[in-house]
């Protein structure tokens, strides 16, 4: 399903504020030519297992309740799709959506400036699909400190909008097999790795690497 379309996760890596992850790699699992791994590292699995005691912690001190949902698609850009942990119901201002969060001992949250950027973009990307104005995030520290009071965030309609853009153009770029440019993150080296294991037998003259260069240098001017 998540093939079909921009996820929550997929957000942020577009928008290029997800530390784990660069458009480039997104680009090679949407056409295929690279699979996401199966395989959960062992900070993701502990997410998955206390996404439950998160969300019955968050009902334990604010008084609300919440509920599981299934996935759904944007019915104003249905490229769009969110997988929310919760919903939150029997609020005054209405639903709202709930994302647990584990993250290590080394964080450092008092207070929403404190939220990383890539959580933010996931949670507007899941309000827009949603077409909530507020949610809440359920955040254990270190597995033994909960985030009390809650940090809530509003529906961003400017971010929103800039967002939907840009998604719009890497969903252009996957329908049109044009990649957008190499990042720089750390696990690139290994996925030029993955999908070139041989040589190719193509051969770049000096002349034309230095055009390339020159070229890369005038675009940072």
């Amino acid at each position: 399903i998540r093939q079909r379309g921009v996820g929550s996760s997929d957000a942020s890596v577009i928008a290029g504020v997800n530390p784990f992850k660069g458009a480039w790699q997104l680009f090679m699992e949407k056409i295929g030519t690279l699979m996401p791994s199966a395989a959960e590292t062992e900070a993701q699995e502990w997410g998955t297992l206390l996404e439950e005691p998160i969300a019955r912690k968050y009902e334990q001190v604010t008084g609300y309740k919440v509920r599981r949902q299934p996935i759904k698609f944007s019915t104003t850009h249905p490229f769009m799709l969110a997988s929310i942990d919760r919903q939150i119901v029997g609020h005054p201002r209405g639903p709202g959506i709930l994302e647990c969060k584990a993250l290590n001992a080394f964080t450092r949250i008092d207070g929403l400036m404190d939220l990383p950027d890539y959580i933010y973009i996931q949670g507007q990307h899941q309000l827009e699909v949603y077409g909530y104005d507020w949610m809440a995030f359920g955040i254990l520290v270190g597995g033994q400190h909960f985030i009390n009071p809650p940090l809530e965030i509003t529906r961003d309609q400017a971010t929103i909008e800039l967002l939907v853009t840009m998604e719009q153009e890497f969903i252009r770029r996957v329908e049109l097999n044009d990649p957008p440019p190499l990042d720089g993150l750390e696990g690139t080296k290994d996925l030029l790795k993955r999908l070139y294991p041989t040589d190719t037998g193509i051969t770049v003259t000096l002349q034309e690497a230095g055009a390339v260069a020159r070229a890369l240098a005038e675009s940072k001017d």
